[in-house]
């Protein structure tokens, strides 16, 4: 064989190896190729198929529905109804798309882009990227149609009915049932009997929050499958057939019952609003049962809770938190308030049970009364001449109980007013109650270093000095009047219902939490001394001088109570006689009536506060005179089928 280079025969052995060496190659690549694709398909290719469909199946939170809040004849207060809304998905928007999708989205709803990303952007910010930003409620369907079109190109918009927490007393029951909403981050983190997630609604005050946990009901699950662009489609047999993911039922929460009663609650609120020399009032109303049933807890000003169902305008809460009058403050339960001359009773009933007077004593009582140097003025120029205990009620004398109060001391009559509740917080599990005060010597001294002077007596007499009391903490103090000894605890929650079968779960009775009646004890005050005060009471509303003898009910039946007068500052004697209504606002006197019906054998009773109205007779004491006679209608008195049968019944507005 010839070795010279250019030789044809030594390049044709030369290309004859070459090509072998590349079917070699190619024989074994394609080996290699054929075997892993024989493996992935036949060993692994059910594992590997699974794991592709995870990457495309999403669960979905089934969200619970919410169990209602009834009154106690069954009237729904708390519903829940479909609303058309708009979503937008932050975990799939990109930067690039959003502003001209939320361009898109103002041509449709009306609503300025800008204001739109601000909104997106804040729930992003509150709620993270995993949970569903809300945009716009109350969708029409003409909105909802054209935004459900705009999906083909932007996967990220869902437009959904939604459940949406619905308040049918608004404004006039706020602070009772309270509001929900999204619940935060910290509230998510710090739940830990029942669990919360990103996107789950949360009591945040009133009987919403108090039996939040009862109401919530319990989360579902369910599972889509999704596309390359997000848009979801339905689960093959197959992956449901091999996958262990069930759904989960969402289980719906239960139903509450509350003592309230829905007429009563809306006549309370609209008495309000008077047609004379006052005319709109402000305040608080507190009306229960004689058994510690709460039947209407009403505040003014107000606020509408449906406002705050899906997060509230920022310049609607700017003005709730700016106002004065305090719209979103409790005032029944959270604020207190100088009692004015509706201590009196308390004051005659420590007087009575200290032997400082008698049923039949007469008390000299001019226009004043001297202690030291200052004058302690009666609210009338000339005052009372002699008087008893029920006289100086009915015309609520004020030098008469200053004379008590200097024989008794403070300490005798904080003995009493403990008794009554005074100073200690009611156990109703409002947020942030107030526990009110009356003061001792002790108190005084230990907190300002000096010493107590006789004379600081005369004030807490006529519920003025340091004496603080809450609506609430009235009404209960004078049931204990109008039982003669007995209080029983306030309570709001009636009964629970399961929204599953409708049975009963659980049920609240009236609880004994004070007792005057056993000549034993301590607190211990005789029938006769209740019996004298109680008749100086329904002389304040039916005798010939009683400061609410205007006040009568339209079916005959008489009530008795207490008005009251509380100045919000100090007066000079030349001050004190000036007509209050010419004074500014902040500087009137506060108006309050305290009272119960029918005056024998009483059902209810009704604690109202008008602020500033400048006097209990004309400032409350009409409002108290409208909810008597709208109790004693017959209207609002529940029979054993109205109690036991309202959770079958379905409002039209629930789903």
């Amino acid at each position: 064989m010839s070795n010279n280079i250019n030789d044809p025969e030594r390049k044709l052995h030369q290309l004859s190896k070459n090509i072998i060496g590349l079917y070699a190659f190619v024989f074994v690549s394609a080996l290699i190729f054929i075997v892993r694709l024989w493996y992935l398909q036949i060993i692994q290719g059910e594992q590997l198929k699974l794991f592709s469909d995870k990457n495309r199946i999403k669960t979905q939170v089934v969200r619970a529905t919410r169990g209602r809040i009834y009154d106690r004849q069954g009237k729904v207060l708390a519903d829940n109804k479909l609303d058309l809304q708009l979503f937008i998905n932050p975990e799939t928007l990109s930067k690039d798309n959003k502003a001209l999708l939320f361009s898109r989205i103002s041509k449709i709803i009306e609503i300025p882009s800008k204001k739109l990303e601000k909104k997106y952007t804040k729930s992003v910010r509150k709620n993270g990227r995993l949970i569903l930003a809300l945009i716009k409620s109350q969708l029409t369907d003409y909105q909802a149609l054209k935004l459900s079109q705009l999906r083909v190109d932007y996967p990220e918009v869902f437009v959904e009915y939604v459940q949406k927490r619905h308040y049918t007393l608004k404004q006039k029951a706020a602070h009772l049932t309270g509001y929900v909403s999204l619940a935060s981050k910290a509230q998510i983190k710090s739940e830990r009997k029942v669990k919360l997630t990103q996107g789950d609604l949360k009591g945040q005050s009133g009987a919403e929050k108090i039996y939040d946990r009862q109401m919530r009901g319990s989360n579902g699950e369910k599972t889509l499958q999704v596309n390359a662009w997000g848009r979801s489609q339905d689960l093959s047999f197959n992956y449901l057939k091999k996958s262990s993911i069930k759904p989960i039922q969402a289980l719906t929460g239960n139903h509450i019952q509350l003592t309230i009663d829905k007429e009563l609650q809306e006549l309370a609120f609209d008495s309000f609003y008077r047609d004379d020399h006052i005319g709109e009032r402000f305040g608080s109303v507190v009306a229960l049962k004689t058994n510690g049933e709460i039947l209407a807890f009403v505040n003014k000003p107000s606020y509408n809770p449906n406002e705050f169902i899906g997060g509230i305008a920022s310049e609607l809460w700017k003005n709730l938190r700016t106002n004065p009058l305090k719209p979103l403050r409790n005032k029944a339960v959270q604020d207190h308030y100088p009692p004015g001359s509706t201590m009196k009773p308390f004051v005659a009933l420590a007087a009575l049970k200290n032997g400082i007077i008698t049923p039949d004593s007469k008390v000299h009582s001019p226009s004043y009364f001297k202690c030291g140097r200052r004058k302690f003025h009666d609210h009338t120029k000339t005052g009372q001449g002699y008087i008893g205990v029920q006289e100086a009620l009915e015309k609520s004398s004020n030098v008469f109980f200053y004379k008590m109060a200097f024989e008794l001391g403070v300490n005798k009559m904080f003995e009493v007013a403990k008794s009554f509740r005074f100073g200690i917080k009611p156990d109703l599990k409002f947020v942030n109650m107030a526990r009110g005060f009356f003061p001792t010597t002790e108190w005084y001294e230990k907190r300002t270093k000096n010493k107590w002077i006789k004379c600081d007596d005369l004030n807490q007499a006529i519920g003025q000095g340091f004496v603080l009391v809450s609506p609430i903490q009235m009404a209960l103090a004078y049931q204990g009047l109008a039982n003669e000894g007995r209080i029983y605890k306030p309570y709001l929650h009636k009964k629970t219902f399961s929204s599953q079968d409708g049975s009963l779960l659980t049920e609240n009775v009236p609880e004994l939490i004070e007792d005057m009646t056993r000549p034993n004890e301590p607190n211990y005050i005789s029938k006769e001394n209740f019996k004298t005060v109680k008749q100086g009471l329904y002389q304040v509303a039916n005798g010939p001088r009683g400061t609410a003898r205007w006040w009568k009910l339209k079916n005959g039946i008489e009530f008795s109570g207490k008005t009251g007068t509380a100045q919000v500052r100090s007066f000079s004697s030349k001050e004190i006689y000036k007509k209050c209504m010419n004074r500014p606002l902040t500087d009137r006197h506060h108006g309050w009536f305290i009272g119960y019906a029918p005056a024998e054998n009483p059902e209810i009773v009704v604690a109202v506060l008008s602020l500033h109205s400048c006097a209990g007779s004309s400032g409350s004491a009409p409002i108290a005179r409208d909810i008597f006679d709208k109790y004693f209608e017959g209207t609002n008195k529940p029979t054993a089928a109205t109690t036991t049968s309202f959770h079958l019944r379905e409002s039209h507005e629930t789903l």
